[in-house]
């Protein structure tokens, strides 16, 4: 398996060479929530889960992909929170999703109300926070992001599942199976962000480790990873390097 999951990382990383791109994987949040703060065209900006204003994080619990073009610009990025033996509705429910009590909590609060989701528990990993800039999108970038991460969060993290929250226009424009590549969706859970006086509906996407375990081997085994969109939409054009 760790075979097969440190080739995955090399192939992209070769992919995205095509386009002029650079991915590494970064553990520094101050950074990351620069860039968050500064990239134009991003919907829900300062994800609770991965906001180092509200969490500790570092090499030990997260990370975060970055892909930058030929100039050093960030071009696209996601981040990854790990769980360790954990559950995930009730961590949810303890609000430890959110806030994990080492730095003042914010005003966002979350709720279930699917009862699809009893059964994701062990080491569990959670992407969100995830952006393309506009002079990009289109080229399946973000996946390629997403399937580094993956692969990383596998290899190191031993994860028994992976999970993201989405709007419900994203499951109506095909892009979580499509771009995200997960197979399970359940709808849904609520997050109100009191600050704001915003509600937003999601639903919750997830995998297991043998779902993600045969998006590796459907990206080491399509005979043209380039093009293949309609088996491998979340594969395509992918860049250079990666540091761990």
């Amino acid at each position: 398996m760790r075979n097969l999951l440190a080739r995955v990382p090399a192939n992209i990383g070769r992919q995205l060479l095509l386009n002029d791109l650079v991915a590494t994987i970064e553990t520094d949040f101050e950074e990351y929530g620069r860039v968050v703060d500064e990239a134009p065209s991003w919907h829900d900006k300062r994800v609770a889960p991965t906001d180092p204003d509200h969490n500790t994080l570092g090499p030990k619990n997260a990370y975060w992909v970055c892909i930058r073009d030929s100039e050093g610009d960030v071009v696209t990025c996601s981040a990854q929170r790990i769980w360790t033996k954990s559950r995930l509705v009730d961590m949810i429910n303890s609000g430890r999703f959110l806030y994990d009590g080492t730095k003042e909590e914010g005003q966002d609060s979350l709720h279930l109300f699917t009862e699809g989701l009893g059964h994701i528990e062990g080491n569990i990993a959670y992407t969100g926070g995830g952006w393309v800039h506009p002079k990009i999108r289109g080229k399946a970038v973000s996946t390629m992001a997403i399937m580094l991460a993956q692969a990383k969060m596998l290899q190191d993290f031993d994860v028994d599942y992976c999970f993201s929250m989405v709007r419900p226009e994203f499951i109506e424009k095909g892009l979580a199976l499509r771009t995200y590549r997960y197979y399970h969706m359940d709808f849904g859970a609520t997050l109100w962000r009191a600050d704001m006086g915003e509600r937003i509906d999601f639903w919750v996407l997830h995998n297991s480790r043998a779902d993600l375990m045969r998006e590796m081997t459907m990206w080491m085994n399509a005979p043209d990873r380039v093009t293949r969109r309609s088996t491998l939409p979340a594969l395509l054009t992918v860049g250079k390097m990666m540091r761990s």
